[in-house]
């Protein structure tokens, strides 16, 4: 007898999407700016005075993978919103990244260069700006079936709602005693 299995959206996140298997990896935009060697740079301040730079940088152009990764997330968040979207500045938004990545590639990619894909895919569709988003949690992992997939949570904060508002890095105790210095 075979057994399906049925996603749900969890009801704490007002927008959710992802896929499993995609056409592609998910990119990363590292390596955005390549060093111009042999180059130099002359500013001219107000003064008069010149500055001279040596190191100068060219921003590399998107490859073609990021921008066929960008232009399906685009197409799945589109199907996935309606016209409440997207939401607008001064409103704030938490963001929860699920990515996986197959083995061989799990060392390879860095976790903040993954989640900037995705909120770069996000700016326009889910959201007016990414400063929007005051709250990220990504996470990257290795598929059971070592397949490359992503899923997107999105969830306004309204009323102190935040899924961490209970996450406490430090704490204080109350002692009777006095805390060495």
């Amino acid at each position: 007898m075979k057994k399906y299995g049925v996603l749900s959206k969890n009801p704490v996140f007002d927008v959710a999407v992802g896929q499993l298997a995609g056409p592609d990896e998910i990119p990363t935009k590292q390596d955005k700016f390549k060093p111009l060697i042999g180059v130099q740079g002359i500013i001219k301040e107000s003064d008069g005075q010149e500055v001279i730079l040596n190191e100068l940088y060219v921003r590399n152009p998107d490859k073609d993978v990021v921008k066929r990764f960008e232009k399906g997330l685009r197409e799945l968040l589109k199907e996935s919103i309606d016209e409440r979207y997207p939401i607008l500045l001064p409103f704030t938004l938490e963001v929860v990244i699920q990515i996986t990545v197959q083995q061989k590639r799990f060392f390879q990619v860095d976790v903040d260069n993954l989640a900037k894909t995705v909120l770069d895919c996000l700016t326009g569709i889910v959201f007016e700006n990414d400063s929007q988003v005051i709250n990220l949690l990504v996470q990257k992992s290795i598929h059971p079936f070592n397949i490359p997939g992503i899923f997107v949570g999105i969830r306004r904060i309204k009323d102190d709602n935040s899924l961490f508002r209970d996450i406490n890095i430090y704490f204080a105790e109350e002692t009777d005693e006095k805390p060495e210095e």
